[in-house]
């Protein structure tokens, strides 16, 4: 973790990393909720997004 931020430990950098962000980016345009956890070497992410009918 870097500033409460989760950073890839594969060595090309470049490409690797921008599915986290990008979930973080989804959940909050919709005022969800995201946990992330890393833990004995498995890292999980749990969220959840409201929608109502006519945002789909």
């Amino acid at each position: 973790m870097k500033s409460k931020i989760y950073v890839t430990t594969k060595k090309d950098k470049e490409y690797h990393g921008i599915g986290l962000k990008s979930i973080y980016k989804i959940v909050e345009k919709y005022d969800g909720n995201i946990e992330v956890i890393a833990k004995d070497g498995l890292f999980t992410v749990q969220g959840i997004i409201f929608l109502d009918e006519f945002t789909v």
